[in-house]
């Protein structure tokens, strides 16, 4: 996303779409590759950034994250209030 931002702010079309696609690509396979509820359907990613770029997408803040294993596999997982009820949830990443 900062690739975005930096090819706005040089008027460079072309390049910012390149980089927006290639982002908007990138959060859509998180998305898809779980739904975050669970160490069963944790969001597979590969780094920390993307695992703050999905809580971003889904309006989430979080306010506490753990290191979690099971078994045998280490999982991020962040406790965030719900945008809309303020229930604290969990969101899982491998």
């Amino acid at each position: 996303m900062l690739a975005v931002d930096v090819y706005q702010n040089l008027h460079d079309n072309k390049l910012e779409t390149y980089h927006m696609r290639f982002a908007t690509g990138l959060l859509d396979s998180i998305i898809r590759s779980g739904d975050g509820t669970s160490f069963e359907a944790a969001f597979v990613v590969i780094s920390a950034q993307e695992e703050y770029a999905i809580l971003r997408v889904l309006s989430l803040e979080p306010i506490m994250q753990s290191f979690r294993e099971s078994e045998s596999c280490k999982y991020d997982v962040f406790e965030c209030p719900h945008p809309k009820t303020g229930k604290i949830i969990e969101v899982y990443f491998n």
